[in-house]
């Protein structure tokens, strides 16, 4: 064996540390397949993204929502097979960026590093403001339209999120657990209301074939727009690919709990379409794009019974919070390890071994940007202008991502048929997917949408020359490309490398 690398605990080969590792090391070994799916599951929020993004999917899509729904789904399916893959020979806190840089080389992943923290930033800003609201419309309906009181709320749940996520990886499975049973068992409490109501009541709209499969002429330019903000609620089932360093059988949970997660979400999203298109009329589902699940609570049970789908919300909304933050934070760590970002930044805790200034950091900047946006006219188009962004952002996250599995596995998809489906065509058609998709998209936009665009794309710059100002010399950077596939079966496989990024030069050279 190569003298500058060691075994870990589980058979993996990593690299021997040359020099102390400034930022210390995540917990290993702790989260099994069960925990991974369901942190997965929590991260979607699937009763959040529901109540947040269903109403104006609809509004956008009338009876066509499903159809952009599925134009979204697809992508990330194949992106959810192919993480899979990525995650059994390369595992890293920063996932979609750690491939990038191991796959593209630094350039792409300076770039790649600003997009993620972009999509995740947004995704944050997007829970955040409604966590006020619905806060305020289960405790105090008076004040939901007081925008002071919305950022403090809201700013207060960031907060709350701050406090498993630097406790450990640990309490923050299992207050996971404790909130995703609760969203679960609301939901399908008032799924099952729904069919009894419908069983009883017969539709308002008659069922069609029509809704989820294309069987007549679609507005594209809508679906398109639907597909975007379906980017940002199908999200977060990735999660399990940044928890990698963290979850036991590192190279086959990772990536299968992702897949199980995307799944189970997306069937909670089917069902929810169904019902809202048969026990409503499409005018009143988009006059009640703001509050559709309210809305929707308040046809299948008494009135009452919309506080307790309001707990539901909540619960999915809070650990939708931290989780998302779990994701921008891990993939904050992998950037501090590797300089992307000043190391120091990515210390862990010496108990939770947890990145806690990086969570810290993240949560006072939720909060100022949380306290700016609620406090300027007419928050609720800067709430979309925030969901699209990020939508748009995560699309070129995966874009790279799959980009990277097509240069890291070049060789092998060529050694059969089989390789070349899974690890060639597959990879492909989610990024051919994805750039019509952003393309389509841009080309609609206007106005304060497309100068928020604009200006986020033009910070890619200096993100990238603060790396060289550091003068931490990242085009001396080695790639580590895989010229085999790493099978369950086979005894060793790389593992994400501390420290890649050095000044003056790379580590361990």
């Amino acid at each position: 064996m190569n003298a500058d690398l060691e075994p870990s605990r589980e058979g993996l080969v990593t690299p021997r540390r040359t020099e102390p590792v400034e930022t210390g090391e995540l917990r290993g070994n702790v989260l099994d397949l069960l925990q991974l799916s369901g942190m997965s599951i929590s991260s979607v929020g699937p009763v959040f993204s529901i109540a947040a993004a269903v109403g104006p999917m609809i509004a956008v899509g009338l009876y066509g929502a499903p159809i952009g729904m599925w134009l979204a789904f697809l992508p990330f399916l194949v992106s959810a097979v192919t993480f899979r893959h990525l995650n059994r020979h390369l595992p890293n806190a920063g996932a979609s960026y750690g491939w990038t840089f191991k796959a593209l080389g630094p350039a792409f992943a300076l770039v790649q590093a600003w997009m993620v923290i972009l999509a995740y930033f947004f995704s944050l800003m997007a829970i955040i403001i409604p966590a006020g609201t619905y806060t305020l419309s289960l405790l105090a309906p008076a004040e939901v339209s007081n925008n002071v009181l919305v950022s403090l709320v809201g700013s207060g749940w960031a907060i709350f999120a701050a406090i498993p996520l630097i406790w450990g990886i640990v309490p923050t499975a299992r207050f996971t657990a404790v909130f995703l049973a609760t969203e679960l068992v609301i939901i399908c409490l008032f799924f099952a209301l729904g069919f009894f109501h419908l069983a009883i009541h017969g539709a308002v709209v008659a069922p069609s074939l029509g809704w989820f499969v294309p069987t007549s002429s679609l507005r594209f330019g809508s679906l398109i727009t639907v597909a975007v903000v379906g980017f940002t609620i199908v999200d977060g089932w990735e999660l399990d690919s940044h928890a990698a360093e963290e979850a036991k059988h590192r190279r086959t949970n990772p990536g299968t709990g992702g897949l199980i997660g995307l799944l189970a979400v997306t069937a909670v999203y089917v069902i929810a379409f169904f019902l809202f298109f048969t026990l409503s009329p499409i005018k009143g589902l988009v006059t009640h794009q703001t509050d559709v699940l309210a809305y929707f609570s308040a046809i299948v049970a008494p009135a009452w019974a919309t506080k307790v789908m309001l707990i539901g919300i909540l619960a999915s909304t809070a650990s939708g919070l931290w989780l998302t933050h779990f994701i921008l934070n891990r993939s904050l760590f992998a950037m501090a390890r590797d300089q992307v970002i000043p190391r120091s930044l990515g210390r862990v805790h010496r108990r939770f071994r947890t990145p806690w200034l990086l969570v810290l950091l993240v949560t006072v900047a939720e909060v100022l940007v949380t306290t700016v946006l609620t406090n300027v006219p007419n928050v609720s188009a800067f709430f979309s202008i925030m969901l699209q962004t990020a939508g748009l952002f995560l699309s070129i996250v995966f874009v790279f991502s799959n980009l990277s599995a097509l240069i890291y596995f070049r060789h092998v998809a060529r050694q059969s048929l089989h390789h070349f489906l899974l690890l060639g065509v597959l990879p492909v058609t989610a990024v051919v997917g994805m750039l019509v998709l952003i393309g389509g998209y841009l080309v609609q936009q206007t106005g304060t949408t497309l100068l928020t665009l604009v200006i986020l794309f033009a910070l890619t710059a200096p993100f990238v020359l603060q790396v060289y100002l550091r003068k931490v010399d990242v085009l001396k950077a080695t790639r580590e490309l895989a010229d085999d596939y790493a099978h369950p079966e086979d005894e060793e496989a790389h593992v994400g490398r501390a420290g890649q990024f050095q000044a003056g030069g790379v580590s361990g050279q």
